[in-house]
C-alpha cells in the first residue's frame, strides 16, 4: 500500500532507496494511514492505530503514531523475509531489503516491576479474606447439575475460582499465562512425598516453550477441589479410569453474551455442554483477578492507606512477584527459586535478592526511626519534668562525650571479638598445608557477615583440595611415564572423577554466592580467579589421564622403549613442580611467586620443542616407530598444557591482589 500510494511503485521495482524511505516511514507514518481501531473489513480501517499516547491535553486525538523501535526493526526483518521467499519462487528478480541495515535498537536493560509484590503481612491478610468470602458465600457439591440463572451461589464460585487463581501463582509462581493453560492431567502427587504428607508437582510449559515442574501447596490443593467442585466435577477422581482432564481454572459464571455462549458452549438454559474445556484466556484471569480484588479490598477493614492502594493496584502478575520475593525472604536458595519460576538466566532471579536486601533496608531504617523518636520524645518529657534541668544543661557536652567514648569502648570490644572470630576460621585451615588466600593477603577481613566469610573460606578451601588433587595426578602420570607401571592407571582415572565432582560443587557454590553476595571490589576478583583456577586444574587433571592412557598403552611396546624421553620427562617435573608453586602462591596471594612462575614456564616450552625436534628426523629414520613417536609427541603436549595451566593460575594471582590482567602478555626471557 506504501509502494503504491506513496512512492508509486510496485513492489518489483522498489530499491535500496524506497527501502530506506520506509524505514522513516515507520518512523512517523502519513497521517492518511493512522486512525483508530476497527475492523479490517471496515472502511474506516487505518494500518496504523492510534494509541493512548497518541491523544493531547485537550482529549483531542493527533493523527500520528508511531511504532516502537522494536516493532519497526521486526518490521523490516519480515520485509526482508517476504521478499528473499519471493525470490525464491522466481516471483521477485532480486530483495533490496538484503543491503539494508535495521533500525536500531537501544537494549534497555528490562526491569521486572518486582517493588510490586505483596509484603508477607499483606499477602497473609488476603489469603484470610479470599478464605473467608469463599466461604461464607457457601460451596457447591462436585457432580450437582450447574445452571446459572438458578444457582444462587453463583459469587461464591467466582470468589472460589479467584482464590485458586491466585493461590497457584502465590504459592507456585506461576505467569498468568501459564496458569490459563495449567491442565489437570498434568496435577499429580509428586514420588518424593509421602502418604501422610503428599507432595504435588505441576508440570507446565513456560516462555520460551521450556517444560518446568513446580510445586503446589495443600491450600492451592483445596481451592482447586472447591473451584471443581463448583464446575460440578470430581477433582480427583474415584478410580484411575475416572481422571480428569481439562483446564484447572475454568470460569462458572458465564456472561450473557454471544461471544461467550460461543466460547463456553452453553445451551439455551444456561447448562454448560463441553464447559471443562473451555479455560480462562491470560488476559480474562488477570482481568477477574484485578477485579476481584479492587471489590474485595473495599470490604477490609484492617488494612492501612498504603496496603489499600497497593493492593488495589495489584494484578495476576504481582502474587507471581510475591512467591519470588517471599521465597527468598525464607532463604530457599537462589538456584531453586530460579527453576520454580522458569527464569532462564539466575541474574533475572537474583533483583529478588536485591528486593528483599532494599526491604530489609528499609524496615531497619524506619525501626531505627521510630525509636529515635520516641527516645527523643522520653527524653524531651523527662527533661521538662525533672527538678534538676539546670544541672543537666550545664553539663550536657560533657555527658555526651562520656556517652561517646562508652560507645566507641563498646564497638572496639565488637571488633575484637568479630577479629578473634575470623581467627578461628583461618586457623581451621592449618591441615591443609597452605595459608587461607584472605589470610595473608588481608582480602575482605572486614566482612559483616560471618556467614558470607565462612563461604568464601570454603570456597578457597575446596579448590586448594582440588589442586592437591590434580598435584598428585600429575606425580602419578609422570612416574608411570617413567616406571611404565600399568598399575598406577585405575587411580589415576578413580581420582578424576572425584575431581570432576569438584569442580562441579565449587561451581555451584560460586553462583549461589555471587547471587545471594553481590561481591565487589576484591571479592568479586577472587571469586572469578576461583572459578578460572578451577576449571584450570580440571583441565590439568585431564591432561594427566592422557599421559596416564598413553603411557600405560606404550609400556609393553618394544618400539616406544626404544625412544630417549629425557626431555619430556624433565618437562614433567618442571610442570609438577610449577603447578605445586602456582598453588602456593594462590594460597599466600604472593604476586612475586606467581610472576617467577610465569616465567619459569618457559623452560617446559624449550623442552617440548627440543623433544619435537628430534623426532621429525627420528620418524624418518624409522617408519615403524611413526606411532610411537606421534604418541610421545602428545604426552609431551600434554605436559607442556599442564605448565600452561599452572601458569594461569599464577597469573590470576596478580589479578586477585593488583586488579590487573598479565594474561596474554609478552614473555620476558629470565636475566
Amino acid at each position: 500500500m506504501w509502494a503504491v500510494v506513496l512512492r508509486g511503485k510496485a513492489l518489483r521495482d522498489l530499491c535500496v532507496d524506497d527501502c530506506e524511505a520506509y524505514k522513516d516511514f515507520l518512523k512517523a507514518p502519513d497521517p492518511r494511514f493512522v486512525g483508530e481501531r476497527f475492523p479490517r473489513h471496515s472502511p474506516r480501517w487505518r494500518p496504523f492505530a492510534l494509541s493512548s499516547s497518541s491523544v493531547a491535553a485537550d482529549g483531542k486525538a493527533s493523527l500520528s503514531a508511531t511504532l516502537s523501535p522494536e516493532s519497526q526493526r521486526y518490521t523490516v526483518r519480515v520485509l526482508r523475509t517476504a521478499f528473499a521467499w519471493w525470490v525464491d519462487v522466481r516471483y521477485l528478480a532480486g530483495n533490496p531489503w538484503k543491503a539494508v541495515n535495521d533500525p536500531v535498537v537501544i537494549k534497555r536493560e528490562r526491569a521486572m516491576k518486582i517493588e510490586h509484590a505483596l509484603p508477607a503481612d499483606l499477602w497473609r491478610k488476603l489469603r484470610d479474606a479470599l478464605d473467608a468470602r469463599s466461604t461464607d458465600e457457601g460451596e457447591a457439591t462436585a457432580g450437582a447439575p450447574w445452571r446459572m440463572d438458578t444457582n444462587p451461589r453463583r459469587n461464591g464460585m467466582q470468589w472460589r475460582a479467584v482464590r485458586a487463581a491466585i493461590l497457584l501463582m502465590g504459592d507456585s509462581g506461576l505467569r498468568r499465562e501459564e496458569a490459563a493453560s495449567a491442565r489437570r492431567e498434568h496435577l499429580r502427587p509428586s514420588s518424593f512425598g509421602t502418604p501422610e504428607r503428599p507432595v504435588w508437582e505441576l508440570t507446565l510449559v513456560g516462555k520460551g516453550q521450556r517444560e518446568r515442574t513446580v510445586p503446589v501447596s495443600a491450600a492451592t490443593l483445596n481451592a482447586l477441589r472447591a473451584h471443581w467442585a463448583d464446575r460440578g466435577q470430581d477433582f480427583d477422581g474415584a478410580t484411575e479410569e475416572d481422571k480428569q482432564s481439562g483446564p484447572l481454572l475454568s470460569p462458572v459464571v458465564i456472561p450473557w453474551t454471544d461471544a461467550s455462549r460461543r466460547r463456553h458452549r452453553t445451551g439455551q438454559n444456561g447448562e454448560r455442554k463441553l464447559a471443562k474445556e473451555a479455560g480462562y484466556t491470560a488476559d480474562g484471569l488477570n482481568r477477574l483477578i484485578s477485579r476481584m480484588v479492587t471489590e474485595l479490598v473495599e470490604t477490609m477493614d484492617d488494612l492501612s492507606l498504603d496496603e489499600r492502594v497497593r493492593l488495589g493496584q495489584s494484578n495476576a502478575h504481582v502474587f507471581r512477584h510475591t512467591f519470588g520475593t517471599q521465597s527468598v525472604a525464607d532463604e530457599v536458595p537462589v538456584d531453586v527459586v530460579q527453576k520454580v519460576l522458569g527464569h532462564a538466566s539466575l541474574q533475572t532471579t537474583t533483583l529478588y535478592v536485591q528486593a528483599e536486601k532494599q526491604r530489609v533496608v528499609e524496615k531497619w531504617l524506619a525501626t531505627i526511626r521510630a525509636s529515635s523518636r520516641a527516645r527523643l520524645a522520653h527524653e524531651k518529657r523527662t527533661h521538662s519534668e525533672s527538678p534538676v534541668v539546670a544541672h543537666r544543661v550545664t553539663h550536657g557536652r560533657a555527658s555526651r562525650r562520656c556517652d561517646t567514648k562508652k560507645h566507641a569502648d563498646r564497638e572496639s570490644v565488637a571488633c575484637r571479638g568479630a577479629a578473634g572470630h575470623r581467627t578461628e576460621i583461618h586457623g581451621a585451615l592449618a591441615h591443609l598445608g597452605r595459608p587461607h588466600p584472605h589470610a595473608e593477603a588481608g582480602l575482605s577481613n572486614t566482612h559483616l557477615s560471618s556467614q558470607y566469610h565462612a563461604e568464601l573460606v570454603r570456597l578457597s578451601t575446596r579448590l586448594l583440595e582440588m589442586g592437591g588433587l590434580v598435584e598428585a595426578q600429575v606425580a602419578r602420570s609422570i612416574g608411570l611415564l617413567k616406571r611404565r607401571d600399568p598399575a598406577i592407571l585405575p587411580a589415576l582415572i578413580e581420582d578424576e572423577h572425584r575431581i570432576n565432582a569438584m569442580e562441579r560443587e565449587i561451581d555451584e557454590v560460586l553462583s549461589n554466592v555471587i547471587a545471594r553476595r553481590q561481591p565487589a571490589a576484591r571479592d568479586l576478583r577472587l571469586l572469578m580467579a576461583t572459578s578460572k583456577c578451577t576449571a584450570n586444574l580440571e583441565r590439568a587433571a585431564d591432561e594427566a589421564r592422557k599421559i596416564g592412557k598413553r603411557a600405560e598403552r606404550l609400556s609393553d611396546d618394544p618400539d616406544a622403549r626404544a625412544i630417549d624421553l629425557s626431555e619430556v620427562l624433565v618437562a614433567g617435573e618442571l610442570a609438577l613442580d610449577l603447578l605445586r608453586r602456582a598453588l602456593d602462591a594462590f594460597a599466600r596471594m604472593d604476586t612475586a611467586a606467581a610472576a617467577q612462575v610465569k616465567v619459569d614456564d618457559q623452560a617446559i616450552d624449550a623442552q617440548f620443542r627440543s623433544f619435537t625436534t628430534r623426532m621429525v628426523p627420528y620418524m624418518s629414520a624409522h617408519p615403524r616407530a611413526i606411532g610411537v613417536a606421534l604418541d610421545y609427541m602428545f604426552v609431551a603436549k600434554a605436559v607442556e598444557r599442564i605448565g600452561d595451566h599452572a601458569k594461569n593460575i599464577a597469573e590470576f594471582v596478580v589479578y586477585v591482589v593488583e586488579g590487573k590482567d598479565i594474561r596474554h602478555a609478552k614473555k620476558r626471557a629470565p636475566a
